[in-house]
């Protein structure tokens, strides 16, 4: 579940608990798997409509939150499976996204220019590639965006956007900030917990809690979440650029009254 688990923070999915995690795993495999078949169909048709639907689905993927594919799978197969919905796109996976899309866009052309040896080159490689990812849940295309964009680490982190609409989806929010600043404001439902005091919240929390830790600029929190994930609670985050990030956004607070 650890290799499974930093694989599939790569595309994204941090602060994720481990029943959860192992409960999506199949459809986080069901859209690179339809992206797979799509392109391979199309690839050995020479098909350029076909190729065609499959770049506008990997664009949407990478426009929205959502993929196409996904959306098929959280509204209808998961209610057979008896499984989870899966979660949003983050920023890797959707980037992902987009280098499918720039990818069948000269394999489309390829094909529509009677061109069909590097048609079948191209459309061979992503249906490789699309393949590949839903078996072993490696991206490259994440990958590297994580490694130009964000802070990779031991500890995972989300953005103040993605953070509220966690805690807006019952995400446990771990304010470890000092009282001072957290009486002058702080984000609704949150919890707050000195450093000194985290092992009392154990008992508060079960392996497969999603929680978020903040703090003011996004430092301590990263101590505060290691020291959660390290003690089991490996569904723990940081939020990137803490209460300083949550302001800046304009994201809303809780009453100015001390708690």
């Amino acid at each position: 579940m650890d290799s499974a688990r930093s694989r599939l923070e790569v595309h994204g999915y941090v602060g994720v608990g481990e029943r959860t995690l192992a409960d999506i795993q199949f459809g986080l495999r069901f859209s690179p798997a339809l992206c797979a078949i799509g392109v391979a169909a199309g690839t050995a048709l020479a098909s350029p409509v076909i190729l065609l639907a499959m770049m506008l689905t990997a664009i949407l993927g990478s426009a929205t939150p959502r993929h196409p594919f996904d959306l098929v799978y959280n509204y209808g197969v998961r209610h057979l499976l008896g499984k989870p919905a899966i979660p949003r796109n983050a920023a890797p996976r959707r980037f992902s996204c987009g280098v499918a899309a720039v990818w069948l866009l000269p394999t489309t052309g390829a094909f529509m220019a009677g061109w069909a040896i590097p048609g079948y080159i191209l459309g061979a490689a992503m249906a490789g590639m699309a393949a590949f990812v839903a078996v072993t849940h490696i991206c490259l295309p994440s990958l590297v965006y994580t490694r130009l964009f964000e802070r990779v680490g031991h500890v995972p982190e989300v953005s103040v956007h993605e953070a509220f609409h966690r805690l807006q989806s019952g995400a446990v929010l771990i304010d470890v900030r000092d009282h001072d600043f957290w009486s002058a404001g702080h984000a609704e439902g949150s919890r707050l917990v000195a450093m000194d005091k985290l092992q009392e919240e154990y008992g508060r929390l079960d392996a497969d809690s999603t929680v978020l830790v903040v703090c003011q600029g996004g430092v301590t929190s990263l101590k505060a979440a290691k020291v959660l994930r390290d003690a089991g609670f490996l569904g723990t985050c940081s939020v990137r650029g803490g209460m300083a990030f949550w302001l800046r956004a304009g994201l809303p607070l809780a009453s100015n009254e001390a708690q």
